[in-house]
């Protein structure tokens, strides 16, 4: 089974380990992407943080309801975000990169499907959980309406092409 979640990124202070930090920015078009700095001292790495702000850590949450306070759940932590099911066409589960994490921002506003199991827990393989694409649920929508728009154009044309046709005062032409 699968259950809808957001990825979402939380900023920290790194204590000691600098070799490897993700950092999220924003594109020069408002798009949200992360990048990593790999290799960097302890002096380098305050120095970028100095003037790009904290790195983060991505977490997999389900929101919960905003009505209800504090029913947020946190799905996956850091260290459990690992593989990701490119699907149908592919058979195999690959390493989740950096790209897919950008589509996920880009294309998805940070909204992931997660393997969950019956009881709406997430399934771990090897320790990690497995991630997708969310489901694209516009381009049904789009599908539907393209469909009554068909509808609403026979309609319409067959109205308004039997009638007469009125001028801003409300006159025909055959009355004046």
């Amino acid at each position: 089974m699968i259950r809808e979640a957001q990825l979402v990124f939380q900023h920290y202070m790194p204590e000691d380990d600098y070799s490897k930090l993700m950092f999220l920015t924003v594109n020069s078009v408002g798009t949200p992407y992360v990048y990593v700095l790999n290799g960097l001292n302890k002096a380098g790495a305050e120095g970028h943080i100095s003037m790009n702000g904290y790195p983060v850590k991505p977490f997999i949450i389900d929101p919960g309801n905003p009505n209800i306070p504090n029913s947020q759940e946190v799905l996956a932590t850091p260290e459990q975000i690992g593989w990701f099911d490119e699907g149908e066409d592919c058979d195999e589960l690959c390493d989740i990169e950096f790209k897919h994490i950008n589509v996920i921002l880009d294309n998805y506003t940070g909204w992931v499907n997660i393997e969950v199991d019956e009881e709406g827990k997430p399934v771990l393989f090897m320790d990690k959980v497995t991630i997708s694409y969310a489901d694209d649920i516009d381009d049904e929508w789009d599908d539907d309406f393209s469909d009554w728009q068909s509808l609403d154009d026979g309609w319409d044309d067959a109205y308004w092409d039997n009638g007469p046709d009125y001028d801003g005062a409300g006159y025909t032409e055959e009355d004046r």
